[in-house]
């Protein structure tokens, strides 16, 4: 577990002693990434020092909910593109990666260049990719970045308002499949502090993050295509034609896994042309194992990789591959 004592002493010591602090939150943010990062952000706050929320995400490619949170972030917080920061960089600035680690999945890697001044506070595995710090903390025991990022709240005594609870109970109610995966006792503490100290409701949360009509509809012809692996795992693999944004290819992943399968794999196309596979599981399979294998990650429950100059069915035949040791397609599922 992460030493949250020394974990707030190094985010203190990275935004005190830096001109200004960046957050970064992974591309292809989610409510834990933006979540997380906004609850940083006041921790620089309390101790007056000027932070930004640098993100450089296309608007297609954001779950509405998440676009409300930013909508509503900006209010409040700097929250900017690259090319705003770019025009504002300093050779001083402090970093504080939240929900990520590794540099291709980043914004700034280019501003990336002082270990000493870069802070990583993540729940997902590293690899040859993460960036170079001096002040890691990852762990995936954790269920998010909104988890731990909850605790070192409390440990700064910052008072967080109902609004903002709401956003990391969401970040931890989503990355846990909903409160079912990846979940240990210090997941039920940081949600006690959400509900009883800070007022997250969690009636609130849900309604949040309620689908729309057309996006179960979309997720649920994807599901239709779900065939079964043995050792019950499923693999989905959307018509090469069809075109997704990243979080309905997530949330199919989900769904699949709400079922007797022990893991899901959902490959789809996104609008920018690239492949996306998005992976779930529940505890006999690492998804950030097999994930990495394919050039992307994650953690124990849940991973992603992108694909460029490809087809979905290559992709499909990779991930078999990649399986294959252990596992073969057996059947195809009875979807009645």
């Amino acid at each position: 577990m992460i030493d949250i004592q020394e974990l707030r002493d190094r985010v203190e010591d990275n935004i005190t002693k830096t001109d200004k602090t960046i957050i970064v939150p992974h591309n292809g943010v989610d409510c834990d990434a933006i979540a997380s990062s906004i609850g940083l952000s006041l921790i620089a706050r309390k101790l007056k020092k000027e932070s930004s929320i640098v993100m450089n995400d296309s608007s297609s490619s954001i779950d509405s909910s998440v676009k409300d949170i930013i909508e509503k972030g900006k209010k409040d917080f700097n929250i900017i593109n690259l090319s705003k920061y770019s025009n504002i960089a300093s050779k001083n600035d402090g970093f504080i990666l939240s929900d990520v680690n590794k540099d291709y999945r980043v914004s700034v890697k280019e501003y990336l260049t002082d270990p000493d001044k870069i802070v990583i506070i993540d729940h997902h595995d590293p690899d040859k990719n993460t960036v170079k710090s001096n002040n890691k903390f990852i762990d995936t025991s954790y269920s998010s970045a909104s988890e731990i990022v909850t605790m070192l709240l409390k440990a700064f005594k910052i008072k967080v308002t109902p609004e903002i609870a709401n956003y990391l109970y969401g970040g931890i109610y989503l990355d846990t499949g909903q409160i079912q995966r990846n979940i240990g006792k210090g997941t039920f503490d940081a949600l006690s502090i959400l509900m009883n100290e800070y007022g997250a409701n969690p009636d609130e949360v849900n309604a949040m993050f309620a689908d729309t009509i057309e996006n179960l509809k979309i997720v649920h012809k994807l599901l239709e295509k779900v065939e079964c692996l043995k050792w019950k795992i499923a693999i989905v693999a959307a018509d090469e034609d069809d075109e997704y944004v990243q979080p309905q290819i997530a949330k199919a992943a989900d769904s699949a896994l709400r079922t007797d399968c022990d893991a899901s794999f959902v490959i789809g196309r996104l609008d920018s042309g690239e492949v996306s596979i998005s992976g779930r599981a529940k505890n006999s399979i690492n998804i950030g194992e097999i994930m990495g294998q394919l050039g992307g990650g994650g953690g124990p429950t849940s991973g992603a990789a992108q694909f460029k100059d490809t087809s979905i069915s290559d992709v499909k035949n990779e991930l078999i591959r990649v399986l294959r040791p252990s596992y073969s397609i057996v059947k195809q599922c009875d979807n009645k």
